[in-house]
């Protein structure tokens, strides 16, 4: 059957209309995705992901539209990224490990702890034998995730706390922090709502600085050369009993809120013929045992005061340069 040129013209003519449709409805629908994924620009962005060459597929760096960096690399779960600003002082700071899946941890130089860098996204840890590492990521509010974990490998055969601690960290997907006074507990949950860990932050910041010993024992101190600096960070404690320098270490327990204890102190042996504070000082320095905040005529103070809850010392701040 011959087909005439008429009604190759005709057919010629559907498929122009037909496949015009399709690519008009292809055009419209790439249009539609280009719109989609390149909105107009804003006066005010808020901060996107932007890959490196150097990053792998699980870290980015988050920028501000112009390539500023806002905050270091860290590692993401699928798309989410919050900023840990919200939590940072929440989070942040040396955690005391009080238990572990219901098990009361104990110990003392080698107490378990995490230590959140919340500015730089992440964690230091003991668990009791090795120091662990890794990323500290927020999904949300009230949500956490250790993730990235490197560990040293030694090995510790009383080491009673270490694998339950790994395998808390590993389970860990939500956290609550309530604080009381000056300490504050930190509560990890797994995926079931079930606390896995909790761990105790205390807060004595307040007794960190260069002190003036204004009272001993209920007595007021007339020698202005009877002064103490509490370095919190390093453990230690120096000053000068008005005669002699003094030299010690800090011991904070972890299980009892507000507690410090001055131990091996040492002083010099030079003789003065003014020096009746020196042994005052050092005997209530060695029965203190608790520290507290209090007034003093209008003034902040801080009180240290023995086993018996009789104060022992009374210390009113100064500048670090009066020390000097």
């Amino acid at each position: 059957m011959r087909i005439s040129k008429t009604t190759i013209s005709m057919l010629a003519a559907g498929f122009f209309v037909l496949a015009s449709a399709s690519s008009c409805s292809s055009i419209k629908q790439m249009t539609e995705k280009i719109t989609k994924k390149k909105a107009p620009a804003k006066t005010e962005q808020p901060a996107v992901v932007t890959e490196s060459e150097n990053e792998t597929d699980d870290v980015r760096d988050i920028r501000r539209p112009g390539g500023d960096r806002m905050a270091s690399t860290m590692p993401i779960r699928g798309a989410v990224i919050v900023n840990l600003d919200s939590v940072q002082n929440q989070l942040n700071g040396e955690w005391i490990v009080m238990t572990v899946n219901g098990q009361e941890v104990t110990g003392d130089d080698d107490r378990p702890y995490i230590n959140i860098d919340s500015k730089e996204q992440r964690f230091y840890c003991s668990n009791g034998c090795n120091l662990l590492n890794g990323a500290v990521v927020v999904d949300g509010p009230g949500k956490v995730k250790f993730t990235g974990v490197m560990s040293t490998m030694k090995a510790c055969p009383d080491a009673r706390f270490e694998q339950a601690i790994n395998l808390a960290l590993d389970a860990t997907e939500s956290f609550s922090i309530e604080t009381v006074d000056q300490a504050s507990t930190l509560t990890l949950r797994n995926t079931q709502g079930n606390t896995v860990m909790t761990l105790r932050r205390r807060d004595m910041s307040y007794i960190n600085g260069a002190w003036q010993v204004v009272k001993i024992d209920g007595k007021t101190v007339d020698n202005p050369d009877v002064k103490l600096v509490i370095d919190l960070p390093e453990e230690r404690i120096h000053g000068n009993t008005g005669c002699n320098i003094l030299n010690g270490k800090i011991f904070l327990d972890p299980d009892k809120t507000g507690d410090v204890q001055f131990q091996q102190i040492i002083t010099t042996r030079m003789a003065c013929p003014d020096n009746q504070w020196e042994t005052r000082l050092l005997v209530a320095l060695e029965s203190a045992e608790h520290a507290s905040l209090s007034t003093l005529n209008g003034k902040p103070v801080v009180v240290l005061s023995d086993s018996n809850n009789h104060d022992v010392m009374v210390l009113s701040s100064i500048p670090m340069s009066e020390m000097e």
